[in-house]
């Protein structure tokens, strides 16, 4: 099925997952995905959030973890880019991120971080936001700018394929939308 509107889709070749962004039966490139996350939203009047695992303590390539219980535990408010796939193009920000113990969600090893993620009133963020209801994106990428892993140190997280985790459990876990809150409700404080 080939329609106008941009949508990420799924393709396997040769043992390879990709999910680019496509209309027309044509790969949207960099500079076209740009401009759908500088075009507005269709659904303005919406937020869109994501509850995401962001890192677990599944053993890794060398034996090593994530050492999640070292982190300061309680909420912290952050601001940290939230991408689509490979192509660092923001489509929102993680708005918050929580240190859980072992067993806190199911498919998770050990302690984990979560975070409520924010959606851009964007056209990509809308495409992104269709992908996760079709199920073709699902799948977390945690980019760190140094050794020692605080939430302060995370670079990005990117969105990806339901398979694209850097670990197994690093995924969103739940999605929801609702109103923006009425500007005229924030005037007198409420």
């Amino acid at each position: 099925m080939t329609t106008g509107a941009p949508r990420v889709v799924l393709l396997r070749h040769e043992g390879e997952v990709y999910t680019p962004v496509m209309t027309n039966g044509r790969v949207l490139d960099l500079a076209d995905l740009q401009a759908l996350a500088s075009a507005p939203s269709d659904r303005p009047e919406i937020v869109r959030r994501l509850y995401l695992v962001l890192l677990d303590e599944t053993e890794l390539d060398g034996g090593w973890h994530y050492d999640v219980a070292a982190l300061a535990s309680g909420r912290r408010l952050v601001r940290i880019p939230l991408a689509l796939g490979d192509s660092q193009v923001p489509i929102g920000e993680l708005e918050s991120i929580v240190r859980h113990p072992p067993d806190a969600f199911p498919g998770v090893v050990g302690g984990c971080l979560a975070a409520v993620a924010r959606l851009a009133a964007s056209r990509l963020a809308d495409v992104a936001w269709t992908g996760i209801q079709d199920g073709v994106l699902g799948g977390l990428c945690v980019e760190l700018t140094g050794e020692d892993l605080e939430p302060g140190q995370i670079e990005r997280v990117r969105l990806g394929d339901r398979g694209s985790g850097h670990v197994p459990g690093a995924k969103v876990l739940a999605s929801w939308q609702e109103p923006w809150p009425d500007a005229e409700d924030d005037e007198d404080g409420a």
